[in-house]
């Protein structure tokens, strides 16, 4: 490799020996005066990645790809290249150009990759940046053990977690989900199981980095944490017996010390990944709820968070993607999230003060990182001292709200950091420069030497005033400017036609086309006073700066903590407003297992419509009357967004929020389960069907007495029988189950509604709909009982199917009831079993339209709307009876004869008489 790195001029030496030190998938920026230069392959990707001009350069005897980015824009071009996945090394330059003659020296101050990003620029607010490290371990019993360990350096967190045992790949996988880390460390040795294990669970672009097996030897790694941490154990951490998550650990905090060139001073303990006191929500029941992205373009319109995210701060907002990850499960924790928020609910005013506060808070907690790591620019600075300046702000309403115990403890932990506030005010001048070589950084009036400075540039820049004013009258020349640059510093400019008039004294330094450019021995004494003046201002700024960075970090922990609490505030006042605005209710808990709602209405899509046009349901289930709902109706009259309200209702409640409802009561459930939509997974070789069979098998297998099932459309996803025969079966055995799993499920297959009939914990609930004309009317209210339409072909005729092929499936319909009902009249049996059997049987013949009806369905063209309707004789020897006959047994069979009233009747009777007659 190093053969085609020509190292040809002092500053290419320094290149090719950082080159050198880099990986090969590593593009390297370095620092050239007002650029970052990109040279051979670098030049090339970067070209083709930004968009930028690739051009070239000589060195030695050949040209060689070059390109570059101007320094004060590098921020978006590495963003837009790490956001590609690329790893980008910043070689800056150690030295003042100005004080250094020859090569200023250069190195490699930081290494950029996804998972260890710090600047603002490069991040998104209100999301955390999680990178992981695994470690994977085969036991004698043939499962696997994992080591993992998960950190956000933007903020300062570092999980870990250990799986041991019976379904340790599965709780690993939830791990996975609810950090959705952007970029993975491993051992080389277990490169391509782990990439596998990965790319499946986390479903999308993640850099992979693969690290030398010693780096995850346990010993070694230890080693690794008790130098960072300054322990001799991992005891007071709770993780002395974790060998592999302290292998995973220590794997990843010698990368990120690796990429950041320091030590990690925003990681100052390891916590253990919680997954016990939390609510599972695997990233089935995240996509089909639209938690966080919707199905349709996988953007966050229409999605629950963006409902939520009314936060007015980005540790709020954070948070609140956590929370909604992993609902608590522990009842007092819950209820305290519940008290304060009903206490800002019933306090409008002092919530809205708390609000208003809160809008003038910075992301503190990613400026109290990037201070610790001794990154922070002096506008961060300012936003913290603005940020603590409106921190008495929050502390008032708090102050006013104190009667809640909750909010008092709250009040307790917040320190409102004055003294941080008083060093920020004497350091750090008001309206600083962006960085020390710019300008004024430092406050007047902290350093003595660097006031006298200052006051040397302010007379300098005066005598420079009266020297031009003094040349111009001893010169005569009007014209005559003062002027510096880069090149030549300061100089005297005199125009072409006035040259004649110039002093023996001045030296012409250079000629222009229109004027000429001298310097005099009294002028480069200034300047040189001036140019040493500014060179130890840097110098002298640049040491105060880091001074202040120091002693800021060492409070870090302390604003992290307060930034911390921030956020928990946040949280909860935007639950408290958005409650308050969207006429939500404060839920209640009950010992019982139960989930009891009440008009409870559906928040996303109550938001996209007025609430006088939503309409609202009651959803009742119990362990000992109503443990399964079975839910019929059309299409489109509300099965589905049913179901969806239920979940994201009881997600609501157990974050800690109020929901959209009259009443609410709950248990507190451990998991979610969904089957919802349709979907496949082909780059996992898993159709359709086979991804629905995974979700069942998933919530059959890993339910427990706590656990809610949503599950919609069950078994559609194959043929009639098989899918019935599936469902039906699914249905008892969760009936049967001693964990007696609340459970819904929507179905089209009507025959799932008599299952009622035999099993007690099962009750039938449907929409209903009505028909103005042709047109129908959906009114999305859900009723006691079931139904046995689904009314497919006209919501087909809404969607704007043309006439023709409405009315041939129309024709088709009643074709497939009457076989339907022919097969029921010949074959019914008192059990309900015995008839599922014979469909089965039906089912293993793959009888055919044809098989069924002969050619009838190809020859027997479309009626026509003025001619009667005619049915031919069937081509199999079964009970005939025409599809107006069919219709009329079948709207008898489902009367409820005892509900008629007598002008109902009658209707019902002269409508059964025109049908026949057609």
């Amino acid at each position: 490799m190093e053969k085609k790195w020509i190292s040809h001029t002092p500053m290419m030496k320094q290149w090719v020996k950082m080159k050198n030190e880099l990986g090969d998938d590593v593009i390297l920026f370095c620092r050239i005066g007002d650029f970052y230069e990109l040279f051979y392959e670098d030049a090339v990707i970067g070209a083709k990645e930004l968009d930028i001009a690739l051009t070239s350069r000589k060195i030695g005897n050949s040209q060689h790809p070059l390109a570059g980015v101007p320094v004060r824009s590098v921020d978006s071009y590495v963003s837009r290249l790490v956001t590609k996945g690329y790893k980008v090394a910043i070689a800056d330059q150690l030295e003042d150009p100005k004080a250094v003659k020859g090569v200023v020296k250069r190195g490699i101050t930081r290494i950029v990759t996804q998972g260890t990003l710090v600047d603002d620029s490069l991040l998104t607010a209100g999301k955390n940046n999680y990178i992981a490290s695994l470690v994977r371990k085969k036991a004698k019993n043939g499962e696997y053990a994992y080591g993992l360990a998960v950190a956000d350096l933007s903020v300062g967190d570092f999980f870990v977690k250990e799986f041991h045992g019976d379904g340790s790949t599965n709780l690993l996988k939830y791990a996975l989900d609810i950090t959705s880390p952007v970029e993975f460390i491993y051992s080389e040795d277990a490169e391509a199981k782990v990439e596998e294990l990965v790319r499946d669970e986390v479903g999308r672009k993640i850099t992979l980095t693969p690290k030398p097996n010693f780096w995850f030897d346990p010993q070694e790694a230890t080693e690794v944490l008790f130098d960072h941490f300054e322990v001799r154990s991992l005891k007071g951490f709770g993780i002395a017996d974790f060998s592999l998550s302290a292998a995973a650990a220590g794997a990843l905090m010698r990368y990120l010390m690796e990429t950041q060139m320091r030590k990690i001073t925003n990681i100052t303990k390891i916590q253990i990944l919680n997954l016990n006191n939390v609510m599972m929500l695997d990233k089935s029941v995240i996509r089909s709820l639209e938690v966080f992205e919707n199905t349709y373009d996988h953007s966050e319109a229409g999605t629950l968070v963006s409902l939520l995210d009314k936060t007015k701060t980005p540790m709020g907002s954070r948070l609140l993607r956590k929370w909604l990850a992993a609902p608590l499960v522990d009842p007092k924790e819950i209820q305290k999230r519940w008290s304060i928020v009903e206490t800002l609910f019933s306090e409008e005013i002092w919530q809205n003060n708390l609000r208003a506060a809160l809008e003038t808070i910075h992301d503190v907690e990613r400026i109290a990182t990037r201070i610790s790591l001794e990154l922070a620019k002096p506008s961060e600075l300012i936003k913290l001292k603005e940020s603590l300046e409106n921190f008495p702000s929050i502390v008032e309403p708090l102050q006013q709200l104190r009667t809640n115990p909750e909010i008092a403890h709250i009040l307790e932990r917040f320190d409102i950091l004055d003294d941080v506030l008083t060093f920020l005010t004497k350091w750090i001048h008001p309206e600083p420069a962006s960085s020390p070589s710019d300008g004024a950084v430092i406050a007047d009036g902290v350093n003595t030497r660097l006031d006298e400075l200052r006051q040397v540039l302010r007379e300098g820049e005066q005598w420079v005033k009266r020297y031009q004013e003094d040349q111009i009258r001893k010169t005569g020349i009007s014209s005559l400017k003062i002027k510096q640059n880069r090149q030549l510093g300061y100089y005297i400019e005199v125009t072409r036609k006035n040259t004649s008039k110039v002093p023996p004294e001045y030296v012409s330094r250079q000629a222009m086309v229109n004027a000429v450019r001298y310097v005099t021995e009294e002028l480069k004494e200034w300047e040189s006073t001036i140019l040493n003046a500014e060179v130890e201002i840097t110098e002298l700024e640049t040491q105060i700066y880091q001074m202040v960075l120091q002693n800021l970090g060492n409070q870090f922990e302390r604003v992290h903590s307060t930034a911390q609490i921030i956020g928990l505030l946040d949280c909860l006042s935007t639950f408290a407003e958005i409650s308050l605005r969207n006429n939500y209710v404060k839920p209640s808990l009950s010992e019982k297992p139960c989930l009891v709602i009440k008009s409870g209405r559906h928040p996303v899509i109550e938001s996209f419509q007025p609430m006088h046009e939503y309409v609202p349901n009651d959803v009742m289930l119990d362990k000992e009357r109503q443990q399964i709902l079975i839910i019929t109706g059309p299409n489109y009259s509300g099965k589905s967004s049913l179901l969806r309200m239920v979940a994201i209702n009881v997600i609501l409640a157990q974050i800690g929020c109020f929901v959209p409802a009259m009443e609410m009561q709950l248990s507190v459930h451990d998991r979610i389960f969904t089957r919802i939509g349709a979907s496949d997974n082909l780059i996992a070789g898993q159709s359709t069907f086979m991804v629905e069979m995974l979700d069942a098998a998933n919530f059959i297998n890993n339910s427990t007495n706590k656990s809610l099932i949503i599950a919609d459309e069950i078994g559609r996803g194959t043929s009639t029988y098989d899918g019935l025969a599936i469902a039906w079966a699914i249905a008892e055995y969760l009936h049967n189950s001693p964990h007696r799993p609340l459970t819904m499920i929507a179905t089209h297959y009507h025959q799932l509604s008599e299952l009622e009939g035999f099993l007690e914990r099962v009750k039938n609930y449907h929409f209903k709909i009505s028909f103005d004309g042709e047109q129908p009317i959906f009114n999305h209210k859900l009723f006691r009982g079931s139904s046995d339409k689904s009314f497919g072909v006209e919501v087909a005729k809404l969607a704007g199917l043309p006439m023709d092929i409405i009315i041939r499936a129309r024709f088709i319909l009643r074709l497939l009831e009457s076989q339907s009902a022919s097969i029921e009249l010949e074959d019914l049996e008192p059990s309900v079993a015995n008839r599922i059997r014979h469909a089965t049987e039906l089912q293993e013949q793959q009888a055919s339209l044809i098989d069924w009806f002969g050619d009838e369905v190809k020859v027997v063209p479309p009626p026509k709307k003025d001619q009667k309707k005619k049915s031919k004789k069937r081509s199999k020897s079964k009970l005939q009876l025409k599809p107006e006959e069919l219709e009329v047994i079948q709207t008898i069979k489902s009367l409820s004869v005892e509900n008629l009233t007598p002008i109902q009747a009658l209707q019902l009777l002269q409508d059964l008489k025109t049908l026949v007659d057609g």
